[in-house]
């Protein structure tokens, strides 16, 4: 599976000059955790609630703007980037989100944690993600029951359950 299937492509930004309360509100309104700075159409940063204190935080001053508490190191992937791969980056960096750019550095979406993570309690129930691919040995009885084929006696040769889609 590829972040292109699991990213979210509204991306919330915020400009880097503008002031740590804004960006609190936002993400409070949102429900969100992080925001990506930018200054132009470049990404110089993210910003998340724990950059401003977590649910700790008693005040934060007025005057703060946001590219004095943001992380300057962005981590970033490619939408062709296998979901595996990100959970290596984000492990190793220590990061809980990815911007996600295309060829030529445009930011096309981004994949939190928590995306991974809803990914992962999805389970086999569930229907597989746009563009994910079955595998393994219903394959077959998938494109059969396509068809319509039924087995010698009336029913879908998938034993009591459906073929996951």
């Amino acid at each position: 599976m590829r972040l292109q299937d699991i990213m979210s492509r509204q991306v919330e930004t915020i400009g880097h000059d503008q002031s740590v309360v804004r960006a609190n509100e936002l993400m409070w309104r949102k429900r969100m955790h992080h925001l990506i700075v930018m200054r132009g159409n470049d990404i110089v940063g993210v910003i998340s609630d724990t950059d401003l204190g977590g649910e700790e935080t008693d005040s934060i001053p007025d005057d703060l703007q946001v590219h004095k508490v943001m992380s300057a190191r962005v981590v970033t992937a490619r939408p062709d980037t296998t979901v595996r791969d990100a959970v290596n980056l984000m492990r190793g960096h220590k990061i809980r989100c990815l911007p996600v750019l295309d060829e030529g550095n445009k930011l096309v979406g981004i994949v939190t944690m928590s995306d991974i993570e809803r990914l992962e309690k999805r389970g086999a129930a569930q229907p597989p993600l746009e563009g994910e691919r079955l595998e393994g040995p219903y394959v077959l009885l998938e494109k059969r029951n396509r068809r319509g084929a039924k087995s010698k006696h009336g029913h879908s040769d998938w034993p009591d359950q459906t073929p996951p889609r």
